[in-house]
């Protein structure tokens, strides 16, 4: 038979229980927005690095055909039987992949069926870094894909 000390032992149970608990909970979703608030800065510090790597990249591999712009105005574009791709034209970039630029930056203009202009760079850049060149020319055209 229960009576009212049952009850009472009850209740003492659950408030040890909450306010035990209680605020282990509290610190524990505190250490997860601290955690969490590191984890943010930390990629994006990252992709700041990755930007910046990915720019100088760029400028190195990609602007004598491309433009330091990425306008497809480079010096040595002009020379060339197909003109370089305008990175800047968010119409034509939005219609390509993440993929397909990559693909095109490692396998050249001929992985995509396009010019052969443009070389392969799969064995002068590591893959990382081509990646971090897809990331780049997104921001140049200030677009994504769009189907």
């Amino acid at each position: 038979m229960r009576g009212p000390d049952s009850m009472v032992k009850k209740y003492l149970f659950l408030a040890f229980i909450l306010t035990t608990l209680g605020p282990v909970q509290a610190q524990s979703g505190a250490q997860e927005k601290v955690q969490t608030q590191e984890t943010k800065k930390k990629y994006s510090v990252d992709a700041n690095i990755v930007l910046s790597k990915a720019r100088e990249n760029y400028l190195l591999h990609c602007s004598q055909c491309h433009g330091e712009k990425g306008d497809g105005k480079g010096p040595v574009g002009e020379s060339l039987d197909a003109p370089p791709r305008n990175h800047q034209d968010s119409a034509i970039m939005g219609r390509r992949t993440d993929e397909d630029i990559f693909k095109v930056i490692s396998g050249g203009g001929l992985a995509l069926g396009l010019s052969e202009s443009m070389p392969p760079h799969s064995s002068i850049i590591p893959e990382d870094e081509r990646r971090g060149l897809v990331k780049y020319i997104r921001k140049l055209c200030n677009c994504e894909y769009k189907k």
